[in-house]
């Protein structure tokens, strides 16, 4: 082989490497660019999600104690402290919360039901925000 051929192949071989270096770059940059594309993507539907989370439905007085607590399992230690003590017992609570509606708990336990629901929702309000 003479040293023109060699350096022929050089020169080719450097090209091809230069050329599959270029392709191999513009590839990935592709490959950033759309998996920023998914990641921002992904951060919009999360924000979304988020705004979902806190548009749960609050407490009505007419609602059961056991849908209430399956949403928002925080509200069994506040029904706990407002005097509802039987809640801490799981035999009670499955029996008592499947039939009991928040307006009859208030009457229960001698409070006005319209002022009882606006506590439980304020107390809500303020542990989802």
């Amino acid at each position: 082989m003479s040293i023109s051929e060699i350096t022929m192949l050089l020169f080719y071989g450097s090209s091809l490497v230069f050329l599959l270096s270029f392709f191999v770059y513009a590839f990935s940059s592709k490959v950033e660019r759309k998996e920023d594309a998914k990641k921002e993507e992904k951060e919009e539907r999360s924000a979304i999600v988020e705004e979902r989370v806190y548009v749960k439905p609050l407490i009505r007085k007419e609602d059961v104690i056991y849908n209430a607590l399956v949403v928002y399992p925080e509200l069994e230690d506040y029904l706990f402290y407002k005097g509802a003590k039987a809640i801490k017992n799981p035999i009670v609570k499955k029996a008592f919360t499947k039939k009991t509606t928040f307006s009859s708990l208030a009457k229960a336990l001698g409070k006005e039901e319209d002022e009882f629901v606006n506590e439980i929702n304020e107390f809500l309000s303020r542990k989802l925000n």
